[in-house]
């Protein structure tokens, strides 16, 4: 008797349960972020697309996107002056074609503290970006300019692979 009292309480929390919830197929196009480290610090890339409702059942997250792109310098002082971070240029180029998507140069950002010990990073996003679903590089020339003693020139390239996820999300209904 006790069981089939649990048994029918889980059966009406279930009913109930799908009253105010519904599942959705999620979709993400995505990519896994890419990181590079230096003796200094690193530099770090995400690229994050936009989320959409297909309809009541699917939602995907997917072009267009934002490129973001970080520092992270490590400082035993804070900069004595306006220490930032200047990229030359960066271009998102698709791996198998060698088409360039994305360019951007002369740009710069200051660094700020962060909410690790020693860390100072600086920012940059480039939004509403519109390229196809395939791996990239990421070609950037950078320097670091006026942070204590570091002095820093480089020329990278990051791959960014993507990384495709699907998964069941339930939404509350309002």
């Amino acid at each position: 008797m006790k069981y089939a009292i649990y048994t029918f309480i889980v059966l009406v929390a279930a009913i109930i349960g799908l009253e105010c919830c519904e599942m959705s197929r999620f979709k993400d196009f995505g990519y896994d972020d890419a990181k590079h480290a230096f003796a200094w610090g690193d530099i770090n890339t995400r690229i994050v697309g936009a989320d959409k409702k297909v309809d009541e059942d699917n939602s995907v997250r997917e072009a267009p996107y934002d490129l973001h792109v970080w520092f992270a310098l490590k400082l035993q002082a804070p900069p004595q002056t306006s220490c930032h971070a200047a990229i030359e240029s960066v271009s998102l180029i698709a791996a198998n074609t060698k088409e360039v998507v994305f360019s951007k140069s002369g740009i710069k950002a200051d660094f700020e503290s962060s909410s690790e010990k020693d860390i100072y990073k600086a920012f940059f996003s480039f939004k509403w970006l519109n390229f196809n679903y395939v791996d990239y590089d990421l070609d950037i020339t950078f320097s670091l300019e006026s942070c204590n003693q570091v002095k820093v020139s480089e020329q990278l390239v990051l791959p960014v692979k993507k990384n495709y996820r699907e998964k069941r999300i339930t939404i509350l209904n309002q």
